[in-house]
């Protein structure tokens, strides 16, 4: 039988879950062993993304990754954060070419884009 990305992490997290120090890294081992044994050292990328994921979502944060022109202000990261209403575990990147603005991925998937670059591109784009 085939394991997907999803059933090996959540296979991972429940292994991980109250094990501490040495015990964590010999379940690591057993599971990396598991991984190769089963042909599927492929799907580690995939099994670490959705590692996080599952992580995340059971601590109740949210992961947000926000690119801006220069380096964010402190006040900027705390609006951020107030306005996602739960725990952020923030993750910066700068992007001169933006020129301004800010770009922020949610949890992989929402995107929220208020960059000039992206808005002065809009101006030039063809209306349908």
């Amino acid at each position: 039988m085939r394991y997907s990305a999803r059933q090996y992490a959540e296979a991972l997290h429940k292994a991980l879950e109250e094990k501490k120090g040495g015990e964590r890294a010999e379940a690591l081992t057993r599971f990396a062993a598991l991984i190769r044994r089963n042909g599927d050292k492929s799907l580690l990328e995939r099994i670490l993304i959705q590692y996080e994921r599952i992580d995340l979502e059971k601590s109740g944060t949210v992961k947000a990754e926000v690119e801006t022109p220069e380096a964010l202000a402190p006040h900027v990261r705390r609006e951020i954060e107030k306005a996602i209403g739960k725990p952020v575990m923030l993750m910066e990147k700068s992007d001169p070419s933006l020129i301004a603005g800010i770009r922020i991925l949610l949890n992989d998937t929402l995107r929220i884009d208020a960059s000039a670059r992206t808005m002065i591109a809009g101006l030039f784009s063809p209306r349908k």
